[in-house]
């Protein structure tokens, strides 16, 4: 059980008594409608989705039955496999990506642990290595906050916040 400091900033870790592993895929061009894509290796909510510049979406960790998740992996749209983009450095959900312009993507916060403390970790996905390595951390945790790509290389993270007291 959960506790939370502010009600309208406690994690959804909880909202989703039973993660899927199921996908679904739907033809953006013609509009035809939704069709069933191959189940993820794990069942997950609270996750990241990523398009990665070479059209695969990058999946990074999230939440499974009250287990936090270290997991990645990759859904290529062009045969509708996943594949395992290895773990990484740290479990979290509720965190943030967005893919640099090196084609790399950043995932920064979330909560980490069973503790389900707040993070500022941050790091780095090489979807061409398929490995994970440290980048420079926030300058304060943040949780379910947006991260945007700038013109100029920089990211944004604005919003999100903090929100759990303890967990137990």
């Amino acid at each position: 059980q959960l506790t939370c400091a502010d009600s309208d900033r406690c994690p959804l870790e909880h909202s989703v008594s039973d993660p899927s592993p199921v996908s679904h895929a739907r033809d953006g061009l013609t509009g035809a409608g939704w069709t069933l894509a191959a189940s993820m290796f794990n069942a997950r909510s609270d996750h990241t989705a990523t398009l990665l510049t070479n059209g695969k979406v990058l999946i990074a960790g999230g939440t499974s039955g009250g287990t936090v998740l270290r997991q990645a992996e990759t859904f290529d749209p062009t045969n509708g496999t996943w594949t395992s983009a290895g773990q990484m450095i740290s479990d979290r959900y509720g965190a943030s990506a967005v893919v640099l312009a090196t084609g790399q993507v950043l995932v920064i916060g979330g909560y980490s642990g069973t503790a389900h403390s707040e993070t500022a970790g941050a790091e780095l996905f090489d979807p061409q290595l398929m490995t994970w390595k440290s980048a420079a951390a926030l300058h304060g945790a943040r949780a379910y906050a947006t991260a945007t790509g700038l013109a100029d290389g920089r990211v944004l993270v604005a919003g999100g916040g903090q929100g759990i007291a303890s967990g137990s």
